[in-house]
């Protein structure tokens, strides 16, 4: 019985809107945003998919790479956030990077800094660490 109201509702109010444009004898416009549409012309992600590498969370991390993001993958298990964006650290002295705050500081690396991250999740911080 529900779904018959909200046909028929549906319905009446598609009249209604035609009714009111044949009404307008064709004058009626649009009204638009008061804002200049931007359009995008290319996609940016918020990190390089080349340079990076996504596993699954219930993956163990490889030697020498570090948790910079969090996403949404469809081939792994869970509803969101169910897999991790990992970089391979740098190997020189003097190298920064920001690593998600949910992992031990790798060794031979110092915290500078605590920074929002937007890539690590709801509620997790980054650290931007420096190789020594």
């Amino acid at each position: 019985m529900k779904r018959y109201i909200a046909a028929v509702t549906v319905i009446l109010l598609g009249v209604v809107a035609y009714g009111v444009s044949v009404y307008a004898g064709g004058q009626a416009k649009m009204e638009y945003a008061p804002y200049p549409v931007k359009k995008l012309t290319k996609c940016a992600l918020p990190y390089d998919d080349r340079t990076k590498a996504i596993i699954c969370t219930d993956r163990p991390i490889p030697p020498h790479w570090v948790i910079v993001g969090v996403r949404h993958t469809p081939g792994c298990n869970g509803l969101c956030n169910n897999s991790w964006v990992i970089q391979r650290l740098p190997n020189y002295p003097g190298a920064e990077i920001v690593i998600c705050n949910m992992q031990p500081i790798p060794p031979g690396w110092a915290v500078v800094e605590t920074v929002k991250s937007c890539y690590c999740g709801h509620g997790v911080d980054g650290i931007r660490i420096r190789k020594m």
